[in-house]
């Protein structure tokens, strides 16, 4: 057992219970202890195994998880080491503000898309929907990169068509099991030098393991590596980042930073190795170093830039660590940085991580017959900005500045692919992974009030490159707008009337600072009107003669449109509509409409349960905890 003293740290929710070591390392204790608070300062012993605290004994009284609790750990030792899997640790299940709707296992087609020469008379429909938008949360909704204004057009203020066009467009996208198009086909990178998971750590070791010392040099707009004689490290915390040469030596000096939050390694590095070629790096190899865009270096200490600027200090190179691998086409590459410990590329992308036949050009889906295809159709669905309705005042917020997000990226893989109960954490190189889905944010009911538990306000207008300064609409303030159609199938117009009326109590998401409980939105008063094209061009005035023949009916049909379009879903999707009649029914849409209930925002605990996950004080991220899906999730919470 370890001695330590118990320390009690004041929160907004409460306050936490930390154990400071004698090396001065302080570690969170798990809420399920329940150390009193007067316990602040106390001596005690703590029992830990594979680095979870067991057992805390403070004086006569002890504190440990119960046999369930332990068990559940399911901890396994190794000769390489401990490593924890996640699969029935109900503890190791991630909070976020977000989850993900899984992907579809098959693509339905759409029906064939019409010419766009004429107007049918016949089974295809034209008109519009008038629709209400009211804010449940604050909404906010820029006019432009550097105002803090909300969205506005010649002083009105409006929310954009575009804006609502790509809300509705995704919830058309999940529901018709259309392809999955829109995302970025990004190349993350990874640095697993002091991981948990053994796996890992061996993946990375096994690519770094032929790291070399060199000497990075620009030359006839090509960079080339000098390889060095050798490197070794030296112990000196007095800098951060730094280059020194030491003329006694003969040595390059490297203070490379902090790894994981701590003061990682220096180096010293020997002089050129003139004896053995430069190597010339390929474009995709500067490119792979440039595009990681969570590499955190000071200003100044871009090293491509250090070797092409004309500086006497780095006249014969940039002192940097190399590795040379093959990719997966067996192709040979250079990874390089300041730092023996260089964060890698991983050699697959998102895209390796799709399904074929979701990204497939062959079929045309629902979402794209709709919204068109760039270079072949035009869309047939136009969003009008919406109006602020007429007698609203006060309807802004005092401009401020929200509280920074910081949550984890999709390098987090654990949270971003998805993960089997095998309890091997599958990355980004991995084969068989694939990626959750379509991301949406959770409802959060944040207090609007500065300094309140959970608010999203930080109460102040702070300017620096972290904060933004904005000013948003208000609860509860109404807008109305108009969405045109033009020769839509009765199964592509109940797609847009599905998307944009919900079922009870189920909101959209818009906007900005979706994370911190913004963007709340509740579209209702939905009404659909369908022209008669024979009745419009019977004449050219109606029949009062005081007004155009518009020939536009108000259809009582929305219903009857959004099972046309369920029924010709389910009839498509096979096993997965097996023994439902209802499209809402089937367990992917379940998912989306849990993520789309405001139900679980109105639980005051539910604020903590969907913030993101912190690394100050404690690393809530080094168990790598799972992201449960959505209805999981949900019901894990409620029996919290």
């Amino acid at each position: 057992m370890e001695k330590v003293k118990i320390k009690i740290v004041q929160t907004k929710n409460g306050y936490d219970v930390e154990l400071e070591f004698e090396n001065d390392r302080r570690m969170k204790v798990p809420f399920e202890f329940k150390i009193p608070k007067d316990y602040d300062g106390a001596e005690a012993m703590v029992e830990r195994k594979s680095g979870q605290i067991i057992r805390i004994v403070v004086g006569e009284n002890e504190y440990k998880k119960s046999e369930i609790q332990e068990e559940s750990l399911n901890i396994s030792e190794t000769k390489e080491g401990s490593s924890m899997s996640y699969s029935n640790n109900p503890q190791s299940k991630a909070r976020a503000p977000y989850n993900f709707i899984p992907l579809n296992e098959k693509v339905v087609d759409a029906e064939p898309v019409p010419d766009f020469n004429r107007y049918y008379n016949k089974d295809r429909y034209s008109g519009y929907i008038d629709l209400e938008l009211e804010t449940v949360t604050p909404l906010y909704i820029r006019r432009e990169s550097v105002s803090s204004e909300f969205f506005s057009i010649d002083g009105k203020i409006k929310i954009p068509g575009s804006s609502m066009r790509g809300m509705i467009r995704t919830i058309v996208e999940i529901a018709s099991f259309g392809k999955f198009k829109f995302f970025n086909d990004s190349r993350f990178y990874f640095r697993f030098l002091a991981d948990k998971y053994t796996s890992l750590r061996d993946y990375y070791s096994g690519k770094i393991k032929t790291e070399k010392a060199g000497y990075l040099i620009f030359e006839n707009d090509r960079y080339y590596i000098q390889p060095a004689k050798g490197f070794e490290s030296f112990s000196d915390t007095s800098k951060e980042f730094e280059y020194k040469y030491d003329e006694e030596e003969k040595k390059w000096k490297v203070w490379s930073g902090r790894v994981g939050g701590r003061k990682g390694k220096n180096w010293k590095i020997f002089e050129q190795d003139t004896s053995k070629s430069k190597i010339e790096l390929s474009e995709e190899d500067v490119e792979y170093y440039i595009n990681d865009k969570n590499r955190t270096l000071p200003d100044g200490f871009n090293i491509l830039r250090m070797a092409k600027e004309e500086n006497d200090k780095f006249s014969d190179g940039v002192p940097i660590f190399y590795s040379e691998y093959k990719d997966s086409n067996s192709n040979n590459r250079i990874a390089f940085g300041h730092t023996a410990f260089f964060r890698l590329p991983y050699e697959k992308t998102v895209s390796d991580h799709i399904p074929e036949v979701l990204r497939s050009s062959d079929t045309i889906d629902i979402a794209e017959a709709i919204f068109g295809v760039e270079d072949k159709f035009a869309s047939r669905v136009f969003f009008e900005d919406l109006e602020l309705k007429m007698g609203q005042e006060n309807i802004f917020l005092p401009e401020t500045s929200p509280r920074i997000l910081s949550g984890p990226k999709p390098t987090t893989f654990q949270h971003y692919l998805k993960q089997d109960e095998s309890g091997e954490l599958k990355h980004w190189d991995n084969v068989d992974a694939t990626i959750r889905g379509y991301k949406l944010y959770w409802h959060r009911n944040t207090p609007d009030i500065a300094n309140e538990p959970c608010s999203w306000n930080e109460g102040k207008i702070i300017n620096d490159k972290q904060h933004a300064v904005i000013k948003p609409i208000g609860r509860n303030v109404k807008f109305s707008g108009r969405v045109r159609f033009e020769n839509l199938s009765g199964v592509e117009l109940g797609a847009l009337l599905f998307a944009i009326e919900l079922p009870d109590k189920c909101y959209h998401k818009l906007g900005m600072a979706k994370p911190l409980g913004l963007g709340s939105v509740k579209i209702h008063n939905v009404s659909l009107y369908v022209i008669k094209r024979k009745d419009r061009y019977s004449s050219l005035f109606s029949k009062s003669e005081d007004s155009w023949n518009l020939a536009t009916e108000k259809s009582g049909g929305i219903q009857e449109f959004k099972g046309t379009f369920g029924k010709y879903v389910l009839e498509r999707i096979g096993n997965e509509a097996s023994g439902t009649t209802s499209l809402w029914d089937t367990k992917r849409m379940k998912l989306l409409k849990n993520m789309l209930s405001w139900e679980n925002a109105e639980n005051i605990e539910w604020l903590e349960k969907t913030r993101y996950m912190q690394i100050k004080r404690e690393n809530e991220f080094r168990e790598r905890p799972i992201l449960a899906e959505p209805d999981k999730f949900c019901d894990k919470e409620k029996s919290d």
